[in-house]
């Protein structure tokens, strides 16, 4: 049972694309409309954690903020990427938000991507869960790796590409990342992406994996697109 769920995101701050956090505090086993708070804290390299409550909200009841309104200094930050931890909690004891959810999404006047973040804390244990994700390379995508350090320490999580360690992916403390294909394949040229002609041009698939027990940091796949640079997809190993 299970007061608080925590999750481990990322956002973007930038003139063409905000940021927004959806969530939906739920529990199985009561529906009465208790109170139920959230905490948002955002960071990025250089820069310490910063951290807010959004009150009013009620269990069993979606709710969403724009992340730069809640924290005016993205408007006018340096920091393109951000991290982002959402904490919902309840003071309610019997209350389970075992079964909550969060959905971060990247809106602009032309596309949305949603997906969903790592939950870090207070969530379902999934046994067996993969810690493996399919990755690509075309015309029309840009493939990067994003890895979220919330901690004090630098931390440096073990990815394996195509089952071979890829480069170094280290990341300070309260900072987060984002690492292109490329520099994470350059120090193994014989664990390259294998290549593959299709009928819109050169094809390239592998996988990228999290090696290890556990990790504090949270690891995304993004896709951008090549002309725009706004991400379509992303992805959590």
């Amino acid at each position: 049972m299970s007061t608080s769920v925590k999750w481990l995101g990322f956002g973007i701050a930038s003139a063409l694309t905000r940021t927004a956090a959806h969530f939906y505090p739920s529990s199985g086993n009561v529906t009465a409309p208790y109170p139920v708070s959230c905490r948002l804290t955002i960071f990025a390299e250089g820069q310490a954690p910063t951290g807010l409550t959004v009150d009013g909200l009620r269990l069993s009841q979606p709710e969403g903020v724009w992340v730069d309104e809640a924290f005016p200094v993205l408007k006018s930050s340096s920091a393109a990427l951000f991290g982002m931890e959402v904490c919902i909690s309840c003071q309610q004891q019997r209350v389970d938000l075992e079964n909550s959810s969060c959905v971060l999404e990247f809106a602009s006047l032309v596309s949305s991507v949603r997906f969903w973040p790592v939950c870090t804390e207070g969530g379902p244990e999934i046994v067996g869960r993969s810690r493996v994700a399919p990755l690509i390379k075309d015309p029309f995508h840009l493939t990067s790796v994003i890895v979220i350090n919330p901690t004090d320490q630098p931390q440096q999580p073990k990815l394996l590409l195509n089952g071979k360690p890829a480069g170094n992916s280290e990341v300070g403390a309260f900072a987060l990342k984002e690492f292109e294909l490329d520099s994470l394949a350059a120090s193994q040229p014989d664990g390259q992406l294998a290549p593959q002609e299709v009928g819109f041009g050169l094809f390239r698939g592998g996988s990228l994996e999290f090696a290890g027990d556990r990790t504090p940091c949270a690891i995304y796949l993004v896709y951008r697109d090549v002309l725009t640079k706004r991400p379509v997809s992303v992805v959590s190993i």
